[in-house]
């Protein structure tokens, strides 16, 4: 009896993990409380939009949006009964319409969703320099693919160890950054000097001498010549915590963008973007629940 007992109390702890962790029980939408407008301001554009329609689905409000009606299809709790905008108790009422002013104004597209991370390039002082790899002992929570869209992640590994050698002063380097005055000898001379493999990283310093921000900039004479490939915006340890990809040529997508929240040395929360012409299409991971759905841009 003792061991029936116990295998019981294992059967129902795991399977309580399961749910906790899992994408089909995933509630964003505290209906408990009244939302303020920072607390709405601070969330992603995405959050903001899901938590808001998670306040209908709760009603049972059947979807337009074939990928939103998807993913609360996917939620146990979820029971869809009506196409009529449902009548709302007074908290969630408050809370959609709050939700609504900022939703309003979305456009669905990954910068509008990272453009607040990227930091003020004012008061600078900018630097070129070229790279090499290094493995980190950082790991990614999520490490899924895309279900909904092909998709191989066309994003780099985030993690950049920069190597401050140059075979000349760093003003010698402007010319690469103007399809113009790009000169074929000149690359050669720098690859081979510093090995490049086709990149390099245009990185920006405040004034007192902190990393803010690490671009990649296209030097391959047959690919993005002197255009940016990626932007990365760094925290106050050096890690990259945005990385946005803007030549991401992967199958029918332009763009795509990871975001790591951290947690002193553990990542706790990681969005993970792409876009096309039609959807904006995400991942949110973390250690309790996995979203991946995506929004009809706004025509």
């Amino acid at each position: 009896m003792n061991n029936f007992l116990i295998y019981l109390l294992f059967v129902l702890s795991f399977s309580n993990l399961l749910v906790a962790q899992s994408e089909f029980n995933v509630r964003l939408y505290d209906e408990n409380k009244i939302y303020s407008e920072v607390e709405i301001e601070n969330l992603f554009p995405v959050e903001r939009e899901l938590i808001q329609s998670e306040i209908l689905a709760r009603y049972g409000y059947v979807f337009e949006d074939s990928l939103l009606q998807r993913y609360f299809l996917k939620q146990i709790w979820y029971k869809p009964e009506t196409k009529n905008f449902p009548q709302l108790s007074k908290t969630d009422s408050m809370n959609y319409f709050l939700l609504e002013k900022f939703n309003s104004r979305n456009e669905r597209t990954i910068w509008e969703n990272i453009k607040r991370f990227k930091p003020r390039l004012e008061d600078i002082i900018k630097s070129y320099f070229s790279y090499c790899f290094e493995n980190s002992n950082y790991k990614s929570i999520a490490k899924r693919k895309f279900k909904l869209k092909p998709f191989n992640y066309c994003y780099r590994q985030v993690f950049y160890v920069p190597r401050l050698e140059l075979p000349v002063g760093v003003w010698d380097f402007e010319r690469f950054f103007a399809e113009e005055d790009f000169d074929i000898n000149d690359y050669i001379f720098f690859k081979r000097a510093n090995d490049v493999r086709g990149i390099i990283f245009r990185g920006y310093f405040s004034t007192n001498g902190k990393l803010l921000q690490l671009d990649e900039v296209g030097v391959d004479p047959g690919l993005n010549l002197g255009k940016v490939i990626t932007e990365n915006y760094l925290d106050t340890l050096g890690r990259v915590f945005v990385h946005y990809n803007l030549s991401c040529n992967d199958g029918n997508f332009s763009k795509a963008a990871r975001y790591l929240d951290y947690e002193n040395n553990s990542i706790k929360r990681e969005f993970l973007f792409i876009e096309d012409n039609d959807y904006l299409y995400f991942q949110i991971t973390t250690k309790d629940y996995f979203i991946e759905t995506g929004l009809r841009k706004k025509k």
